[in-house]
């Protein structure tokens, strides 16, 4: 748009004895500059075809100036033509060619200075323009474009690294949950199972240790193999009757979602009845689950005697690796309220993409 309102410019400096000659050099240049806009959308493999048009007919600008400038109308740098070349060298610099770019910007200057040359005799006045202005506006334009180029690499190199870093926490968050899962599933199989183990009276215990220790070895070994969805409900009754416990169920008829999060809401929930049996003090529990938009809740409730959640002692930290981990490590969270005398509440809730 500058390269029009110049070379319309140029039109009106000029004398009428001169305006038709002029008018039949500037009106190409006018209607290839508006013309070049959407070549440019188009030009896709053909990029060389834009830029070598411009040459062309910023040459031919270069080399009729003895028509289209004003006699008298120096020095060189002040016409239009002058301007207009400045900008089509200033272009070429921009349009990523690198050094043909470079050379490029030197041919046209060299061929302004041809132009003048034909316009009169040369003078310093004249020439300054295209033999210093234009070469140190190349200079300063390439200067600028390397600085940029060191800045762009500093900048990408930076977020490489910070994506790299993103990565490597990824990673090590995700090799923890790994690790505290692992932790989980020890506590609620080897580890409740040996405990049972200490207080073995007599065949009947004995048993009983066995049956769990085979359900331990099923559970461990079922992780590896989970189909795409699972029956929370269903999970949930089975691991109720795992449990000697008077459990009052109040669960929905079929919560279908994913086996992860049945299988870290299931293992939770057996965790919790495991410690109502072993500290609660009662033999009773209540299970109630609830789906509504958006999450899956599940409470896990009884009338023992209670404690004090901020006081668990780390014998009993089956509550922090099992429960609050378990939930935590699939976007859930676990709220364990309880009072000493009023007995205890596990509020286990999850997302529910379903």
């Amino acid at each position: 748009m500058v390269t029009t309102v110049a070379a319309i410019l140029g039109v009106i400096a000029v004398p009428p004895d001169r305006l038709p000659i002029t008018l039949a050099i500037t009106a190409p240049v006018i209607a290839w500059s508006v013309a070049q806009i959407p070549l440019y959308c188009r030009a896709g493999g053909r990029r060389w075809t834009v830029p070598a048009v411009d040459m062309a007919v910023l040459a031919g600008v270069c080399l009729t100036q003895r028509w289209t400038v004003p006699a008298g109308n120096f020095p060189h740098a002040n016409t239009w033509v002058c301007i207009v070349v400045s900008i089509g060298i200033f272009a070429l610099q921009w349009q990523g060619y690198g050094w043909a770019g470079v050379l490029a910007g030197l041919a046209l200057a060299g061929t302004d200075a041809l132009g003048v040359a034909l316009t009169g005799p040369p003078t310093w006045r004249s020439m300054v323009a295209p033999c210093v202005y234009m070469p140190v506006e190349i200079m300063l334009t390439v200067i600028v474009l390397w600085l940029l180029a060191i800045r762009s690499i500093a900048v990408e190199r930076s977020i490489a690294a910070a994506a790299a870093e993103r990565e490597t926490a990824a990673v090590s968050a995700a090799r923890r949950a790994a690790e505290r899962l692992h932790l989980a599933q020890l506590h609620d199989t080897a580890c409740s199972t040996l405990m049972m183990a200490t207080t073995v009276r007599g065949a009947a215990d004995l048993a009983a240790l066995r049956a769990q220790a085979g359900m331990d070895l099923l559970r461990l070994r079922a992780d590896s193999g989970l189909p795409p969805e699972m029956d929370l409900t269903e999970s949930l009754r089975q691991e109720i009757q795992r449990h000697p416990l008077a459990v009052r169920s109040q669960l929905r008829a079929s919560v279908v979602i994913a086996p992860q999060i049945v299988t870290a809401l299931t293992a939770a929930v057996g965790e919790a009845l495991r410690n109502v049996c072993r500290h609660s003090g009662t033999d009773q529990a209540l299970v109630r689950l609830s789906r509504e938009p958006g999450r899956v809740q599940v409470e896990i409730i009884d009338a023992g005697r209670g404690f004090e959640p901020a006081e668990v002692s780390a014998f009993h930290q089956g509550l922090i690796w099992s429960i609050q981990g378990r939930i935590a490590a699939i976007g859930g969270s676990a709220l364990i309220d309880s009072t000493p005398g009023h007995g205890t509440t596990v509020r286990l809730e999850v997302p529910d993409a379903g």
